[in-house]
Formats: C-alpha cells, structure tokens, sequence
C-alpha cells in the first residue's frame, strides 16, 4: 500500500495513522475505480505480491474458503488484503 500511495502522491502509507488507513481504504474499496494504476511499474516485492492476489482473484470463490492474513495487527491490515481480493 505506501508503494501505492506514494505513487498517487497521497504520501506514505506507512506514517499513517491507523484512522487514516481506514478512512482511506474503506473510500477505495467503495471507489468504482481501481486504485492499482495498470502503467505503474512497481518493485519486484510489490510485482510478487499483486501477482499472487491475481492468481487468487482468478480462482473460484468457493475455492478459497477462510485465508490467514499473515501478521495482521490491525483493521487496515485486513482492508487492505479485501480491496485486493474481493469478496
């Protein structure tokens, strides 16, 4: 997500606070665009990442079932993994 941010010039994800975090992706995954600029070139860690959510969003739903978000602390840790995948 700061990868994201920055780009947009929306500053640094990281520094955020937490009601900032929230704010800003419950109003993306409200958005009817998407936030992922398809001409954007990110970093190799940043590719590895989108690519996994994509072969993910390709899947059936009734494939996944329950999924752990890995060292989630907090809500925005997990708004940011649905505004990737949908539900």
């Amino acid at each position: 997500m700061n990868e994201i941010t920055t780009f947009l010039g929306l500053g640094s994800y990281k520094d955020w606070d937490e009601d900032k975090k929230v704010k800003f992706l419950l109003s993306e995954l409200e958005s009817k665009r998407p936030l992922l600029p398809r001409t954007r070139k990110y970093t190799e860690e940043a590719r590895e990442c989108l690519n996994t959510f994509k072969i993910i969003s390709e899947m059936p739903r009734s494939s996944l079932g329950n999924y752990v978000i890995s060292m989630a602390t907090s809500a925005s840790d997990v708004l940011s993994v649905l505004h990737v995948i949908p539900l």
